[in-house]
């Protein structure tokens, strides 16, 4: 089955103006931070693994906007949120389009597009969020990931 991990972008993009790193995070909250500020909309789960260099605990929690329900993953390193992946929970195609046309429209061109083999990385920079989006687009076998979009908090060297 073809999944499609980025979908989400649409509702950070819908949340335009909103002062936010992502909806009700900040870089830097610890674990506690996000599970108090998210209402009830995330919970600890040890299944999430973390990349290399960061640390447990992981956050799941699930978002839900007029287009599209995703599951977010919260990862932490020396406790403070340092990266969110968004998973759709309806995957096609047609949205991995959608999404990408979606944050060209709101961030412009990506500051760098790479294609390898049958996948491409997109990276956009939204400075006032000290976001940088990472959308990465490619098929790895039939339970990966056709594409995965991750946030991870913008560094002064990255600006």
């Amino acid at each position: 089955m073809l999944r499609i991990a980025f979908a989400a972008a649409l509702a950070v993009l819908a949340s335009g103006a909103a002062h936010a790193d992502w909806q009700y995070t900040r870089w830097g909250m610890t674990p506690t931070d996000v599970l108090k500020a998210s209402k009830g909309a995330t919970r600890i789960v040890v299944e999430v693994k973390p990349a290399p260099g960061v640390e447990y605990p992981g956050l799941k929690g699930h978002h839900h906007t007029d287009l599209l329900a995703y599951e977010t993953r919260f990862f932490f390193n020396d406790n403070q949120l340092a990266r969110i992946d968004l998973l759709p929970a309806t995957q096609t195609l047609d949205t991995a389009d959608l999404v990408e046309t979606k944050l060209r429209t709101r961030l412009g061109d990506p500051v760098s597009e790479t294609v390898a083999g049958a996948g491409r990385v997109l990276e956009w920079r939204d400075e006032p969020r000290k976001n940088r989006i990472i959308l990465q687009v490619g098929k790895d076998g039939d339970t990966d990931p056709l594409a995965v979009l991750s946030f991870t908090v913008l560094t002064d060297e990255q600006g």
